[in-house]
C-alpha cells in the first residue's frame, strides 16, 4: 500500500509504508525505512507492526524530521509508527490531503432559446 498526496502546487509523492509483524521489532526497522525514504527521494513512511514500538524506534523516528507541504502550510512527521491495533481502533497516519480544499464551481451553461421561424 502506497498512498499518494499532492496539492495544485506539488508534485505527486508517495508515503512508503512497511508492515512489520512477529513479537520482536527494533530500532533497525526504522532505519531501514529511512533509508528506504532517502533512496526513493520520498518524504514520508509509515512503520505499520503488530507490537508496540519500543522507545529507540521512537526516537528514531523523531530523529527523521518533518515534511514541510508548502500547499498545506504544515509540518508532517516524516516516519509514524503506528500499530494494527491503533489502526483497528482508528488511527491513521499524518498525511497530507489528496485533494485541493477549493471546491471547482459547476460550469454555467446558457439554457438553449428557441429560434424564431417567422416574422
Amino acid at each position: 500500500m502506497i498512498p499518494y498526496f499532492a496539492g495544485p502546487k506539488e508534485d505527486y509523492r508517495r508515503a512508503i509504508v512497511s508492515v512489520k509483524g512477529g513479537e520482536h521489532v527494533g530500532v533497525g526497522m526504522v532505519r531501514d525505512l529511512v533509508g528506504v525514504l532517502e533512496r526513493e527521494n520520498e518524504p514520508l513512511g509509515v512503520l505499520l507492526t503488530l507490537e508496540p514500538p519500543t522507545q529507540p524506534m521512537t526516537t528514531e523516528a523523531a530523529a527523521a524530521g518533518f515534511y514541510h507541504s508548502e500547499f498545506w502550510q504544515k509540518d508532517y512527521p516524516r516516519v509514524q509508527i503506528i500499530t494494527v491495533e491503533e489502526m483497528l481502533n482508528g488511527k491513521r497516519p499524518e498525511l497530507p490531503y489528496t485533494r485541493s480544499p477549493f471546491a471547482q464551481a459547476p460550469l454555467e451553461r446558457e439554457e438553449a432559446k428557441q429560434g424564431e421561424l417567422m416574422r
